[in-house]
């Protein structure tokens, strides 16, 4: 079998965490500065958030890339709210949901020090809080998610086009990735794309059970012609009662 090592290509659903110390202009308290950090990377003004925010020593510890990636997933939430704010001396805690679009919900954690009167960021961890799942879905709903998913993935290597592939998957994930970023990861493919097009005229083997873990769908398996096998991870989750791709690995 050849193979070709790429990218797998995924939402981030786990969470984000840093350590650094990131310094805030609001002087009204630490949630003001909770809020004034948040909205920030609601608006996608992370490269201000870094420029005007981080003290030196952030610039020291942490790159801007990795910044970006630990705030990208709270580009436009809909709503936040805190639910405990512990304020003692120069320390504070503070615990709350960001809400998405589809009832996703992060929960989050940030801590505080007050430095020159000013609130600063000292830790900040989040967790994505995925809605109840559907149930699990049968063999045919099934065989019907992985075709849609894997031959608009044909068609964007193909066409060399994932707008299509790109309004398909979670809403969530949208908002860490762009179609052009998705195409640049599956540049591998360009060479390969009349290998693949059988896909689309083909029906999935499924080498494990489908299964949900922690309110993710997870199915695994391969498409295969008389001379080429594409093998398939693909990762859903629930948004209102359809299934979305959060992550796919495409190998041959």
């Amino acid at each position: 079998m050849k193979k070709i090592i790429i990218i797998v290509i995924a939402l981030i659903v786990i969470g984000g965490v840093f350590g650094v110390m990131v310094a805030l202009k609001s002087t009204d308290g630490p949630k003001d500065a909770a809020n004034e950090f948040l909205e920030l990377a609601r608006d996608g003004r992370i490269q201000e958030a870094f420029d005007l925010y981080a003290s030196e020593s952030v610039k020291e510890k942490i790159s801007f890339t990795n910044f970006e990636q630990t705030l990208a997933p709270f580009k436009n939430y809909d709503d936040l709210s805190w639910s405990a704010v512990s304020v003692s001396g120069d320390a504070a805690d503070l615990e709350g949901v960001v809400t998405f679009a589809d009832n996703i919900d992060f929960s989050l954690t940030m801590s505080f020090s007050r430095e020159s009167e000013q609130w600063k960021v000292k830790a900040f961890n989040y967790k994505v809080k995925l809605s109840t799942p559907n149930s699990l879905p049968s063999e045919s709903e099934l065989t019907k998610l992985v075709n849609d998913s894997m031959r608009l993935f044909v068609d964007a290597v193909n066409e060399d086009d994932y707008d299509d592939f790109y309004d398909e998957i979670a809403s969530l994930w949208k908002n860490q990735i762009t179609a052009d970023q998705l195409k640049e990861s599956f540049k591998q493919f360009v060479p390969l794309k009349d290998e693949i097009v059988f896909i689309k005229s083909s029906e999935p083997v499924f080498t494990d059970d489908a299964d949900i873990v922690d309110s993710i769908l997870k199915v695994s398996g391969y498409y295969k012609s008389d001379d080429t096998t594409v093998a398939f991870e693909l990762d859903y989750l629930t948004e209102g009662k359809n299934w979305k791709l959060i992550r796919i690995n495409v190998k041959m």
